[in-house]
């Protein structure tokens, strides 16, 4: 919680016992409709307060789900990244029989720029 957030809470809290505190002088006076109105003023304090706590509960949970990793592709862009990674692997039938593994140094130099690791 912020400091600001947090001192207007704590303000609304106060402000919230200071106004049932009146409010319950207010029915020791015998005044029922000014002790009535002075709850229902506590109670429109109390909500403030939890909606202030709320709103500072949904900002940190959007802060932390803002934070998360975020895959790179989108699903619009895999059939385009899959088609660039079979253009750029090679086109030679030993390819497929040596498991992608290095085969020929004439396969590297004819064909496009390969993935093949030395073994």
């Amino acid at each position: 919680m912020t400091r600001p957030a947090l001192c207007l809470t704590a303000l609304y809290i106060t402000a919230f016992g200071w106004v049932t505190y009146l409010a319950a002088r207010a029915l020791d006076h015998n005044t029922p409709g000014q002790a009535l109105a002075l709850y229902a003023a506590a109670l429109l304090l109390l909500a403030a307060a939890g909606r202030e706590i709320l709103h500072n509960a949904r900002a940190q949970a959007t802060a932390m789900r803002d934070r998360r990793p975020r895959p790179h592709t989108f699903p619009s862009d895999t059939e385009a990244i899959m088609r660039a990674e079979l253009d750029s692997m090679c086109d030679c039938h030993l390819w497929w029989t040596t498991l992608g593994n290095f085969h020929t140094w004439a396969c590297l130099t004819a064909g496009p720029v390969h993935d093949h690791e030395e073994s």
